[in-house]
């Protein structure tokens, strides 16, 4: 049992939960027909099948790599909680987050995978919630970093991109890059004056909650301070969207569409995105925006593009809601019962070296 509140359902949240599902459903649906609305689904088809099962195995094996990577970075983030923490137990902490995010409304992954290293571990849920919040820090800084190489490359666009456009597109990108940059420098700084910060009391009011958070997102920060920490959440962030980059680009390679590498880039930015509409999985929002890139930026033939890009969700989606699923199962959670939740109990975690 994940430690926050009681175990029955709430029937409001349920139902609550149910309708941002039913929307999200919808959602999706009108995407997907957006999607399919000017291909022929014969044509699809057939590409589908042409499909290259070596270059589709590659896909699906940096996928897994992927996971890996995720990690190795979330335990050089977790030192100041504790050191030595299992790369076994950190990946599946991963993939039960990305199960139930793909699989429940609201993000409820999030909170998921930092209660399942919290039960795990014996730590602090309200720290272990911090580091997933710097994890994502990471990985925004490190996507803006990957979409403004890709504008200024700008590699093989194609005309379906004016060139006002494409400049306000490097612009937009170079300022969000600086802005994302800052913010990051911002906190680290913050981070060395987190002991100044007034002791806690929790007893449960929003300004003792909020800043509980906020000293546990500095103590995070924290595990940044140094060189070697430092050069080692950089290298980190950059191998794991290296790997999706490869991912994605080895996905539409399959399909024989021989785009240069650093097109990869614009891609994934994209599809990162498109991912983050709520609707299940993902779906009509990664497939949306994925398809409008390849044929408008880079003129690849609709079918062709629809094909590769609703094989590459598959192989994006599919092994993590499985090996996340047996993960939950594992460890007795169900899928309803979670849907019943609002959030974590984060006052009432255990936390090491505490009765």
């Amino acid at each position: 049992m994940l430690p926050w509140g009681a175990s029955s359902l709430a029937k409001g949240v349920v139902v609550k939960n149910v309708l941002k599902l039913v929307l999200g459903f919808v959602l999706a649906g009108g995407l997907l027909w957006w999607f399919f609305r000017d291909v022929d689904l014969e044509s699809v088809a057939h590409d589908v099948g042409e499909a290259r099962w070596g270059w589709l195995a590659a896909c699906l094996a940096l996928t897994l790599l992927h996971y890996f990577f995720r990690a190795l970075r979330w335990r050089l983030l977790l030192r100041p909680l504790k050191r030595g923490i299992a790369i076994q137990v950190l990946v599946e902490g991963v993939l039960a987050g990305y199960a139930v995010s793909f699989l429940l409304p609201g993000r409820l992954g999030e909170l998921v995978r930092p209660a399942f290293l919290a039960r795990r571990e014996r730590l602090s849920m309200t720290g272990t919630l911090a580091t997933v919040g710097v994890d994502r820090l990471l990985d925004g800084a490190t996507l803006t970093v990957f979409l403004v190489v890709f504008l200024v490359l700008a590699p093989g666009i194609a005309d379906g991109i004016p060139l006002a456009m494409a400049r306000n597109l490097r612009l937009g990108g170079i300022v969000v890059g600086g802005g994302m940059a800052a913010l990051l420098m911002g906190l680290s700084l913050a981070a060395l004056y987190r002991r100044r910060l007034p002791a806690l009391r929790l007893d449960g009011s929003w300004r003792d909650r909020a800043l509980g958070m906020l000293r546990s997102s500095l103590e995070a920060l924290s595990a940044l301070h140094g060189v070697r920490p430092l050069a080692g959440a950089i290298v980190g962030s950059l191998l794991i969207w290296l790997v999706l980059a490869a991912q994605a680009w080895t996905g539409i390679r399959a399909f024989g569409i021989d785009l240069p590498f650093t097109s990869s880039f614009g891609l994934i930015a994209v599809l990162a995105v498109g991912i983050a509409i709520p609707t299940p999985a993902g779906a009509g929002g990664f497939h949306a925006v994925g398809g409008a890139f390849l044929i408008q930026a880079y003129g690849v033939d609709p079918s062709l593009a629809v094909a590769a890009i609703l094989v590459l969700h598959l192989i994006s989606v599919v092994p993590s809601i499985i090996l996340g699923g047996v993960v939950l199962a594992r460890e007795g959670i169900s899928l309803g019962e979670l849907a019943g939740q609002r959030a974590p109990d984060m006052t009432e975690a255990p936390v090491e070296g505490q009765p």
